[in-house]
């Protein structure tokens, strides 16, 4: 958008807003590759050439440097061999949730209809807990230690 148009920077940088403040009302984290894209002062697009600038440094660490050309934020990425960030390590995969063939079929099937509503799959976490034990409180007004 900004490549084509470089007199919408506003309009991008709302749509950054916008972006992270969806994602903090929802409680979720955006994707490490989105974060780098964008600049943490004014929440524009960092493309190079264009809103930002790009440099290597070697001193004191090898790192990229993302300079901001509207709000002059830096933003440093050390370029370690090997490193991975947390989200891409296997170790930092919790759970992968697939979608059942057999929603998907009907989903296909219903093609024909004006509204597609997926099924809706619930959880049910057992627990080893009482729930008479959620009633019984203990008020410390009517007890008494004598």
């Amino acid at each position: 958008m900004m490549v084509k148009c470089p007199d919408k920077l506003n309009l991008a940088t709302s749509l950054g807003d916008v972006m992270v403040a969806i994602s903090k009302k929802a409680v979720l984290r955006l994707e490490p590759s989105m974060k780098r894209t964008l600049c943490k002062g004014c929440r524009s697009l960092l493309i190079p050439g264009i809103t930002a600038t790009v440099r290597l440094r070697k001193k004191p660490a090898g790192c990229v440097v993302w300079s901001c050309l509207r709000c002059q934020t830096v933003k440093r990425f050390l370029t370690n061999r090997g490193h991975q960030i947390w989200a891409e390590k296997p170790e930092a995969i919790v759970q992968v949730l697939t979608c059942e063939q057999e929603a998907t079929d009907k989903i296909k099937s219903n093609a024909t209809t004006a509204v597609k509503t997926p099924p809706v799959t619930t959880t049910v976490v057992e627990t080893s807990v009482d729930p008479s034990e959620y009633t019984k409180q203990s008020n410390p007004s009517t007890d008494s230690t004598t």
